[in-house]
């Protein structure tokens, strides 16, 4: 455990880097459980041009934060800057819900930074550090401080040592190889959808016709059935919207797509039009994150593994890592490779040397793998 008023390293996303000390300055802890906890920050300003996502017209225009709740029940909101340092938490591990409340009462949306212990999902939101003991120490409302590359929370500061790539840099496979490991994936993934699940399917397709230029209407509608659609912290409409935007940010433009990429920016100005309003603060954050190409870890793993050179193991590997995506969360994982399977169905579909007018093909779902 660390000491009180010590140090601790941690890794963060580098989707954090322009953010940490600039945009975001002090926040507060809106919930804890055994593997993260998760800050609400008060946002100050704009992120700069140089973190605009590649081919989507992304931007950071949330309104700051209200006042958090401190220590002796009072409000109050310090400076922005303020570098007096949060009160010292308490030495026992504290009762707290698993996963982000909402909002915090009385506060403005804002971006969400998740700071995650051993054996955490990896978000690109997040902080890692090696000390879950550290995590038991906090409680909703204790107050974070930024200062730069280092955080203030409770009596610890911690230290980014290393900064990680939250934006997967795909591989060298033919369009012929990514098609075969998607083939290969129809046996293990291909299964019929619950009726629960139907406006999920269809809102894949949805997001397959528009980048395709084919889809019948405003792009925006397709954001509007999908934005904070499903029960949870990250609802499964906006998994599923993820997952399809930082695939094709990262792998459209990878391919010379950038026409579907233009086609796509309706999609990318109405979920930062709306995220601050119609889902949860975590889910917000994680959208943008999408905008610009980042994803957590497993999701990067996949799509890695289904566009990595051609070799021997290189179905298994694909499986490998769908498997271990689809085990994220209750049903997040899932919604998250749907989207990114879609994705990449629509850009081996509309490839050169494809059928001529072919459609993409529909979003394959992922029933069958079950929940953790």
């Amino acid at each position: 455990m660390p000491d009180r008023g010590s140090s601790s390293p941690g890794v963060a996303s580098d989707w954090l880097r322009p953010r940490l000390g600039r945009t975001w300055r002090d926040g507060v802890v809106v919930g804890v459980g055994p593997r993260a906890a998760y800050v609400q920050m008060r946002v100050t300003g704009q992120v700069g041009e140089h973190d605009r996502g590649a081919g989507m017209q992304v931007g950071d225009t949330t309104p700051p934060a209200g006042p958090p709740r401190d220590r002796s029940g009072s409000r109050g909101r310090p400076p922005a800057g303020d570098d007096r340092p949060p009160a010292a938490c308490p030495g026992s591990p504290t009762t707290s819900s698993a996963a982000p409340a909402p909002r915090v009462p009385g506060a403005s949306p804002s971006d969400v930074l998740a700071i995650e212990g051993p054996g955490a999902v990896g978000l690109p939101n997040g902080i890692r550090v090696g000390e879950a003991s550290l995590l038991a120490r906090l409680a909703v409302g204790d107050r974070v401080v930024v200062r730069g590359s280092r955080v203030q929370v409770c009596d610890v500061e911690l230290v980014v040592a290393r900064w990680d790539r939250s934006r997967p840099v795909p591989g060298a496979a033919t369009m012929a190889t990514v098609a075969r490991r998607l083939a290969g994936l129809d046996d293990r993934l291909a299964a019929p959808t619950r009726d629960a699940d139907s406006w999920l399917v269809a809102g894949g397709r949805d997001l397959v016709a528009v980048a395709a230029g084919r889809f019948d209407g405003s792009p925006a509608t397709v954001v509007d059935r999908l934005l904070g659609r499903g029960p949870g912290s990250t609802p499964a409409g906006d998994d599923l919207l993820a997952g399809f935007l930082a695939t094709m940010v990262v792998l459209a433009r990878a391919v010379g797509r950038t026409a579907d990429l233009d086609r796509l920016n309706p999609v990318g100005d109405r979920v930062r039009d709306r995220v601050d309003t119609h889902t949860t603060p975590l889910s917000a954050t994680l959208l943008r994150c999408a905008l610009d190409g980042a994803m957590a870890r497993p999701a990067a793993d996949l799509v890695r593994a289904l566009t990595a050179r051609d070799g021997p193991d290189g179905l298994a590997r694909t499986r490998t890592a769908v498997t271990a995506l689809a085990r994220v969360g209750h049903t997040s994982g899932r919604d998250l490779a749907t989207g990114i399977l879609a994705a990449l169905h629509h850009l081996v579909a509309t490839a050169p040397g494809h059928a001529a007018g072919a459609p993409a093909r529909p979003p394959i779902t992922l029933q069958s793998l079950g929940s953790s």
